[in-house]
């Protein structure tokens, strides 16, 4: 088994996770440890994973009307299946720590909130699932905060995000730790997840 370690930050949209794991980066970086930080669905130049953004975000501009909530998360698997068997899963082989922005819990969270066909989108994610194969997260830190950092995020969405949120942590608590962490104050949660990754990786 390889020394490269997974770490998954988790949460709905405006929580403050991206900011929290670019901290961890640095800390981790700064005690000379080889780090990749990557998102879901992925958006590096041309990436499948920088394309599904647009389409998701500005899908006239390439054409197309709209996509439908399930076929938008088949998108987002595509992207995330190619991001696992390309970039991943080589760097965790090589011994690298993988800081990744988003999980296939998104995937579920979101396709339910949209009220994507739930058996289908189940199929989906089994999919990804078989790709991970034994990989399992060596940690999720699921983010939580009452509301949003920004106002453009609605607040009746991000409840409901949070709920569903709630509901996957349920479900998966047991199958890989996963540590819910209650974000009121950026550089003290930072330092609590770098305290906790450091002890994992050493």
């Amino acid at each position: 088994m390889s020394l490269g370690r997974l770490f998954v930050f988790e949460g709905p949209d405006g929580v403050g996770k991206s900011t929290i794991l670019k901290q961890i980066a640095a800390r981790l970086e700064g005690s000379s440890r080889v780090v990749r930080r990557e998102s879901f669905p992925g958006n590096g130049p041309g990436s499948l994973g920088a394309l599904v953004y647009e389409l998701h975000h500005e899908s006239s501009s390439h054409g197309v009307d709209g996509v439908s909530p399930l076929a938008l998360q088949a998108l987002h698997i595509a992207a995330h299946l190619d991001l696992i068997e390309n970039t991943i899963l080589p760097a965790l082989e090589s011994g690298e720590i993988v800081l990744l922005d988003r999980f296939w819990w998104s995937t579920w969270v979101y396709g339910m909130a949209s009220k994507a066909n739930q058996a289908a989108l189940e199929f989906l994610i089994d999919a990804e699932r078989a790709v991970w194969k034994e990989r399992k997260p060596e940690a999720v830190f699921l983010i939580a905060r009452p509301e949003a950092f920004r106002p453009e995020h609605c607040h009746e969405e991000f409840d409901q995000h949070a709920q569903l949120y709630r509901e996957i942590y349920m479900r998966e608590q047991g199958r890989y730790p996963v540590f819910v962490v209650e974000n009121n104050d950026l550089n003290e949660v930072a330092s609590s997840i770098f305290e906790t990754v450091m002890r994992a990786v050493n």
